[in-house]
């Protein structure tokens, strides 16, 4: 057959590039074979009782081969699957099935775990719950498969291919990996399940929700994975196969130059320093961030606490995580936001009701205010936390002076509360993402101790375009002029009020964005851990006034794709060094 390049594409997750055969991994529901009148109950209740202590024994060695390998931290992902199997109301559920119902262990235990996730399912808009809904399957698959109802694909046949599923657990990633896999692909998948973690921490180039994958692939079908760039091709040219070996090979080479840079410093050739620190979600990616040479967390989601329970944590839930996080990245700071539920980040016990436009909606710190003790209970847990290490409050989706001051007050009751020490003082910051916010810039710096510009959201609002609606994401651009101008007036504004400014959106870690942003004077940014040694080495081969001219030449522009193309040529002109940086993870698709 003719090779023609089939391109797909997917969310990137993790870096690197990998050249060629899949694997396809299926698991095959087996048969089951009952005759009601012949079933005894209590061999079937012996049967399921032994297929729970083999699936927890194998459990416990595979975490502890997580712990010595990855570390205790990762190891920690499978303790909800053991919970799970020790769980006293799942047990007398599927007991029930077997004696009402006369069902045999493997149909009884299906029938609870498909009810358990329906429910999950039902109950819940929130992404960050579904995808831990993946480690029940896991578990669940796990017990069936004792039960002698589950056949999977023979990863022996996995070495060295790239693997392609609709999902993933990570007890399968982890048996995968061990044969030296080339990458993963998946056709559905979250950015915050723990699949996705592990396999960072392994660095295996990943991309997922790929939709047609599992139509389009076959066994042992040549393919191609981009994992920084989120692209897959499959029955690649012996074009598109070099232009990608030239890839890889730069990939390798930038990634080994690169290796080197994580412990120095952000520091300009002509002495200006940047703090160069993390986006996480989870106390697990402190680690990923260290490894790549974060000097702090600039923006700490807290969301998936609420919304990974389904309901809001305890304080004790949250300053444990919090206290956690302190701990390990001390002494560098930690910037904790305040939950931002709302818009596309749900949940059934705060949010009530359907929004025709949640982005402009009921978000952020609106919630906060209005559900009062949920924001003072979170208060609470990070002040508690303060007391471990450093760690500073953000406030997110601000728009208006009086909810900062409202905000204010109420962060002095919860101090007032629980007599929190008169000699610490936590500093207070806010997220610049509305343009609200930045035109009130310089009100709004007198109140607080420091700015986060959220780039991903005053992009949106600047320009009336909805990121997640594919029919205008072509005018999604924080390069555009527009929203660097903003970006110019929210720095200007609070510097004059001696208070720093980060930028912690995707922005933050773009190649193009970083120079422009040096030049217009941020202290700080935060970005993706992977994207760190990479900011790292554009920051160290700039000058603070390269910077400037290539800023103030960036406002002149008419749209991103000009500036993007000055940068463009500012780098084959001036900055060879940095050709491999800008390159690394792109690829002109167009050219395939």
């Amino acid at each position: 057959m003719k090779n023609r390049d089939m391109i797909l594409r997917g969310i990137p997750i993790s870096p690197g590039v990998s050249i060629g055969k899949l694997f396809v991994f299926n698991r095959y529901k087996l048969p089951s074979k009952i005759n009601r009148s012949k079933l005894n109950v209590d061999k079937e209740m012996l049967k399921l009782q032994k297929a729970f202590d083999e699936a927890k024994n194998e459990l416990e060695k595979i975490r502890k081969h997580i712990g010595d390998m990855l570390g205790s931290d990762y190891s920690a992902i499978l303790d909800a699957q053991l919970l799970f199997l020790d769980d006293e109301e799942l047990h007398k559920a599927i007991y029930k099935q077997i004696k009402e119902n006369k069902m045999t262990a493997e149909m009884a235990f299906r029938s609870v775990l498909k009810q358990y996730l329906t429910d999950i399912e039902k109950q819940t808009t929130s992404n960050y719950l579904r995808e831990r809904a993946m480690d029940f399957k896991d578990v669940g698959m796990r017990v069936v498969d004792k039960l002698g109802g589950i056949l999977t694909s023979n990863i022996k046949d996995a070495k060295g291919k790239i693997v392609v599923a609709n999902d993933l657990s990570p007890t399968e990633l982890l048996n995968l990996s061990q044969e030296s896999i080339a990458g993963i692909i998946l056709a559905s998948g979250g950015k915050t399940s723990h699949t996705v973690i592990v396999a960072r921490a392994l660095e295996i180039p990943m991309v997922i929700q790929v939709k047609e994958i599992i139509d389009k692939s076959q066994m042992d079908m040549n393919a191609i994975i981009d994992g920084k760039g989120g692209i897959v091709v499959l029955n690649p040219s012996e074009k598109t196969k070099r232009q990608f070996e030239k890839k890889k090979k730069e990939y390798l080479d930038e990634l080994n130059d690169l290796k080197g840079i994580s412990d120095l410093e952000a520091v300009t050739v002509d002495g200006a320093k940047l703090d160069l620190v993390a986006n996480i979600e989870i106390p697990l990616e402190v680690n990923i961030a260290l490894h790549n040479g974060a000097r702090g967390i600039g923006l700490y989601r807290t969301e998936f606490l609420y919304l990974e329970k389904g309901f809001p944590p305890t304080i004790e839930e949250m300053y444990r995580d919090y206290s956690n996080v302190a701990k390990k990245m001390a002494p560098y700071s930690v910037i904790i936001r305040t939950i931002d539920l709302g818009a596309d980040k749900l949940l059934n016990d705060i949010y009530y009701g359907k929004e025709d436009n949640p982005f402009l909606g009921w978000r952020g710190i609106r919630i906060c205010l209005e559900k009062e003790l949920i924001f003072k209970e979170q208060i609470t847990a990070i002040l508690k936390a303060s007391l471990d290490g450093e760690v500073k409050i953000m406030l997110p989706m601000v728009s208006t002076v009086e909810e900062v001051i409202r905000a204010k007050e109420i962060i002095a009751e919860v101090k007032a509360s629980m007599n929190y020490p008169k000699d610490r003082y936590v500093d207070l910051g806010i997220m610049i993402e509305v343009p609200s916010a930045a035109l009130m810039s310089d009100k709004l710096a007198q109140m607080v101790d420091f700015f986060s510009i959220g780039s991903n959201d005053l992009t949106q609002y600047t320009l009336a375009v909805d990121r997640g609606n594919h029919k205008v994401t072509y005018l999604y651009d924080p390069l555009h002029p527009s929203v660097l101008k903003l970006i110019k007036m929210t720095i200007e504004n609070a510097h004059k009020n001696d208070i720093w400014v980060g930028v912690c959106g995707e922005m933050a870690g773009d190649p193009y964005a970083i120079p422009i942003l040096i030049g217009l004077g941020v202290d700080e940014l935060s970005m993706s851990p992977i994207s760190i040694p990479v900011a790292k080495k554009i920051i160290r081969n700039l000058s603070m006034s390269e910077a400037k001219i290539v800023a103030n030449k960036s406002l002149n522009h008419q749209n991103g794709k000009e500036i993007r193309e000055d940068i463009n040529k500012e780098i084959e002109e001036k900055f060879v060094s940095l050709k491999g940086v800008f390159n690394l993870g792109r690829i002109e698709h167009d050219n395939i």
